[in-house]
């Protein structure tokens, strides 16, 4: 029965979170997000596979860095965003940063696909990393920062990560397929620029649209204790 009840509670709790506007919100911002990542993932090589096959043995050689060290570094600079601003009364300045960052990512992926170049776009491509992951953690502390129940919160981030793994699949069934302007097929490099795109435009709306938002219940209530 204690294990009956508690399941009942997370139940409970997950159709709360997802009730509330400020967390909704922020999750159907995650998955927009998350599919770009995704799509960015299963997609890039072949992308530099078909547009620069000579250099695709340097482009798996310089790939790895690319998405470890940029990471890591578009990670961290998104905390030290959030830090500069400080708090403002009109939006949330971790919703800021995540807007901000999928914006300039949309930006440098579009410009990645349409290089002339291998190493233009190479470079591109690390741009878009390197102001791309800047989203993560202020997305997670908005989270934390809204939601009671923080284990089920997160819970539900991580589902919204899974739900995104179609992505790439969805964009594999169009490519190719005759849905360009007078029957013509639509190829690789449109369909990574209009999906990941898409993707980031859409996240980066619902960022700032959580934003400015009134709190969650839990901000909402150490507001009341302060």
């Amino acid at each position: 029965i204690g294990q009956e009840g508690e399941e009942t509670d997370v139940a409970s709790t997950a159709i709360e979170l997802v009730s509330e506007e400020p967390t909704r919100t922020l999750y159907l911002a995650s998955l927009f997000r998350f599919s770009a990542g995704l799509t960015i993932g299963a997609w890039c090589a072949p992308y530099f596979k078909s547009a620069f096959p000579e250099d695709i043995g340097a482009f798996s050689a310089v790939n790895a860095g690319i998405v470890s060290l940029a990471g890591l570094a578009s990670a961290a600079a998104g905390g030290e965003a959030v830090e500069r601003m400080g708090q403002r009364a009109d939006v949330d300045a971790r919703m800021v940063v995540a807007a901000a960052s999928s914006v300039m990512a949309a930006v440098a992926w579009a410009a990645t696909v349409k290089a002339g170049g291998f190493e233009a776009a190479v470079a591109l491509l690390a741009l878009e990393y390197l102001v791309g992951e800047a989203w993560f953690g202020p997305a997670v502390g908005y989270l934390q920062a809204s939601a009671r129940d923080g284990g089920v919160a997160q819970g539900l981030f991580s589902v919204t990560a899974g739900l995104a793994n179609v992505a790439p699949g969805l964009l594999g069934a169009v490519v190719g397929s005759e849905l360009l302007p007078g029957g013509g097929e639509l190829g690789l490099a449109d369909g990574l620029a209009w999906a990941v795109g898409g993707c980031y435009v859409a996240s980066a709306a619902l960022f700032w649209r959580a934003g400015t938002l009134p709190k969650g219940r839990k901000d909402a209530e150490n507001l009341k204790k302060s």
